[in-house]
């Protein structure tokens, strides 16, 4: 799956965040390995919400909301998703989120 492609189906992730009061500003994504065709990618976001929020619990609800809005073909595409700050440096980021599938 390309990038433009993944974009698209995780248009109802972003929505869902919004419409949970959990807004996603900006993201963005970046392969996980640069120079290899199909790569999964690696799901950068900005809130400000996650600015105010312990690491572990942001990523929490990002996953449960992923989990919920999209499917296992999107989520295997999803390396790991990266929490960026105001500076734009990665501030916390979760395991590979395919290891993360077991869990729910």
């Amino acid at each position: 799956m390309d990038s433009k492609e993944l974009e698209i189906k995780l248009q109802g992730f972003l929505n869902a965040c919004k419409a949970s009061g959990k807004s996603i500003d900006k993201m963005c994504l970046m392969p996980a390995y640069p120079g290899v065709a199909d790569s999964s990618y690696n799901v950068k976001v900005k809130g400000e919400w996650l600015n105010h929020t312990i690491c572990s619990e942001a990523l929490e609800i990002l996953i449960d909301i992923l989990f919920e809005q999209t499917d296992v073909e999107t989520r295997t595409n999803i390396f790991c998703i990266r929490i960026i700050n105001d500076n734009e440096d990665v501030s916390c980021e979760s395991f590979e989120v395919k290891n993360q599938m077991q869990a729910h």
